[in-house]
């Protein structure tokens, strides 16, 4: 589900960013720091939203396997140097043109103001 790791910011389908009512998680920091003072960025990116269900497709790559349909998303349509949240609407876009409804959620440590990328 979207809010496994109680993490403080979440995205909504629009793009928008909000602050989540995560209530294990204490209220959002500056930085999230270790016992070193280095500041951990966590991101989350789950196979739906909480109010939702994570679907399984059969022999979308033509390989007549099973696997999770967000993970396929995941695996298609990621690319190094991508944003988070351009990853996230690239994988709704794919689960919507291969019919499923499931809206995959991503939720972070810290507000996402900057542009960060995977592997860039």
């Amino acid at each position: 589900s979207g809010t496994m790791l109680d993490l403080p910011f979440t995205t909504k389908p629009s793009g928008a960013v909000v602050a989540s009512n995560a209530p294990c998680f204490p209220a959002p920091r500056d930085s999230a720091s270790d016992a070193d003072g280095q500041s951990a960025l966590v991101f989350l990116l789950s196979g739906c939203r909480d109010d939702d269900l994570s679907l399984n497709v059969f022999d979308v790559r033509g390989d007549a396997r099973w696997s999770g349909a967000a993970t396929t998303a995941l695996l298609q349509c990621f690319r190094p140097g991508d944003t988070p949240h351009l990853l996230l609407c690239k994988m709704r876009s794919f689960l919507k043109s291969h019919g499923f409804t499931q809206q995959p959620q991503l939720s972070c440590s810290h507000p996402f103001d900057r542009p960060w990328s995977f592997l860039s």
